[in-house]
Order: C-alpha cells, then structure tokens, then sequence
C-alpha cells in the first residue's frame, strides 16, 4: 500500500513539474474601466519665493467610450481576435479628482507627488504620481520639465480563448476563462510647462506638451484561466500611448492663491485601431503657496 501511495506521489510530482504549455491565446473581449492619465500641471510664481505648493484639482471628460481592436504584434505580446469586430472596449472616467504637493529644492529643482480619485461604473479607482522637476526662466518667463510615475488602477473584465498543451502527455486542449480584476499599472511620463509671471498681469497663460505611456490592461493567458503550472505564458495586454497638449489661463485669486483653467487635448497613439483617438478633457485647479 505504502509502495502505490509513494508511486502516486511521483507520479504527481512529475505531473506538475511539468505543468502546462500555452501555445496560442486569443482575446476575445476586454471591458477597460477607468480614467486617461493626467500629467500633473506646475507652474512657476518665482524662482527663488515658491517653497511648497498644494494644488487641487478637478476634470471631466467629453469622451466616455472608447471601442478598438487588440491585434497581433508579436508572440507574449499581443493576440488576434476570433472574430471581425472589435474587442476592445474603454469607458473612461466621467470626473477624476486630484491632490498634488510640489516640494522646492533649492532653485532649479523640486520635488513632487500627489493622488487622484476616479470615477468608475462599479466604484472609485485610485491612483497617484511622484517625480521630479526641473526649473528654469527670468522674472517674466518660466519653464520647467516634469518627469515621474504615474501608478493607476484599472477595472478590466473580459475572456479569451486558449489553446495549451499538457506536457506530460503531449494532450492538447483548449478552454474559454473569463477575468474579473482590478489592476494597477505604472505609466512613465515627461512634460515641459511654460507659463508667464508678469506680477502685474491678472492672468497670465500657460502650455504644457507631455507624453505618458498608460497600460490598460495585462491578461496572463493560463495563470488567470485557472491552470496551477504554466510553464509558458502568453500576455494579452493594450498600451496607449498619450500625447498631451494643455493650454489655459492662470488667474492670480491673491497674494498665494491661483486658479488654473485650462483643457488636455490628447492624440491617442496606438495599434489597437481605435474608433476614435481624440480625447479632450477641461479642468479647473486651484494653488495654495505655503
């Protein structure tokens, strides 16, 4: 009895120290949730006075549903549909919320972080930034480049199908899975910021050119199907890469007060051929310099 019980056990053994192979995933739907990342906007009141700035802000979004397809690129990359019409489906946050703190070191240099809070169909989705900045420009003119993180969590449900291989046996077999997660993705991302500081001017405008590389989703292929081992996986993922241009004005509100109002106009670059790679996005921010 003990010699058949030993020889389960390395029958088992063997059995999931080979595990299973996946050899071709293909997503079939992926319901994205949640917001476009937003570069934070830091403006410049002097060179040598700003110490600490805490900004709060507020946008919403004219583009609320995005539709595109995820097709192939590369092998552990991207994957074709099984069908014609589009898998790939985003609605985008209605209203995102956020607090930011911007920390001078010194002249030219500055610190900063902050968190964003925003809408979603099923709740809210948090998310937030860190990075560092470079300052630059006289008593009329100032410019800065910003360059960090931005962490966002995302809302993903869908399902794809998988053709896999249990090694073992050389079996192959296949399975629809389904996913139902909540994800957050850390997006790098520049911008350059120019705004005037004439002291006698009401309101002064501003610009700012970013760029920011958003993952929308990751789908390991086999490891979210359910399959304990896999020995090779596939990932079915979509990666937008934005690109911002943000003008506005900059109304003084009192000797360390500020208010901002402005809109993000973003040029959605990417090969998941979306219906529509427009997005516009007014905001209002209000500064406190302490």
């Amino acid at each position: 009895m003990k010699k058949i019980i030993l020889s389960a056990c390395v029958v088992c053994l063997i059995v999931l120290s080979n595990g299973c192979t996946i050899k071709e995933a293909y997503l079939l739907r992926a319901n994205v949730d949640g917001p476009a990342s937003q570069i934070p906007i830091h403006l410049t009141k002097s060179l040598t006075k700003d110490n600490i700035n805490l900004s709060l802000g507020v946008s919403g979004n004219t583009k609320q549903h995005i539709e595109g397809n995820v097709s192939r690129r590369s092998r552990n990359i991207y994957t074709d549909s099984l069908y014609a019409g589009k898998n790939l489906g985003w609605d985008v946050s209605k209203f995102s919320f956020s607090v930011d703190a911007d920390f001078k070191l010194g002249k030219n240099f500055a610190l900063f972080g902050g968190f964003n809070i925003s809408e979603s169909s099923s709740e809210a989705l948090v998310g937030g930034n860190l990075g560092l900045g470079f300052v630059g420009g006289d008593s009329l003119n100032a410019i800065r480049f910003d360059a960090g993180l931005i962490y966002q969590r995302m809302s993903v449900n869908g399902y794809y199908y998988t053709e896999a291989e249990f090694l073992p046996f050389n079996f192959d077999f296949n399975f629809i899975a389904f996913v139902d997660k909540e994800e957050g993705c850390v997006n790098p991302f520049f911008s350059l910021t120019y705004n005037s500081t004439h002291k006698d001017w009401f309101i002064n405008p501003f610009l700012q050119l970013g760029y920011v590389s958003q993952n929308l989703f990751n789908i390991n292929a086999g490891v979210e199907g359910g399959l304990l081992l896999v020995n090779e996986d596939i990932v079915l993922k979509s990666t937008i890469n934005i690109l911002s241009l943000s003008p506005g004005i900059n109304l003084a509100l009192g000797e360390n007060q500020n208010l901002l109002v402005g809109v993000r106009y973003f040029y959605l670059m990417t090969d998941d051929d979306l219906d529509d790679k427009n997005m516009f996005i007014p905001f209002a921010q209000v500064n406190f310099r302490l």
